[in-house]
């Protein structure tokens, strides 16, 4: 495998929201969530738990960095959904 990673950037809404809807978005139906996407040789195996670990604390690029300073909290597989997977200054 190389160090070619994916990369996208997106903005999602999750649905119906208790803070009501995004102000510029008419048609969403609640907040809009920024969402960034990568894909790279540590997200192929183990739990989503441990990918996240192994990207953040253990990739030395200047996106893993910025990245490790940011909370990281689970979307998808469903079992992780809304779990913290990194929290700042882990």
């Amino acid at each position: 495998m190389g160090s070619t990673s994916y990369r996208r950037t997106g903005l999602v809404d999750f649905g119906k929201s208790k803070f009501g809807k995004h102000p510029n978005k008419p048609l969403f139906d609640g907040r809009g969530v920024d969402v960034l996407m990568r894909s790279t040789q540590f997200f192929n195996r183990g739990s989503p738990e441990s990918c996240i670990e192994n990207y953040l604390s253990g990739c030395k690029t200047k996106t893993a960095k910025l990245l490790a300073q940011k909370a990281v909290i689970g979307l998808y597989p469903e079992n992780v959904f809304g779990e913290v997977l990194w929290s700042v200054g882990k």
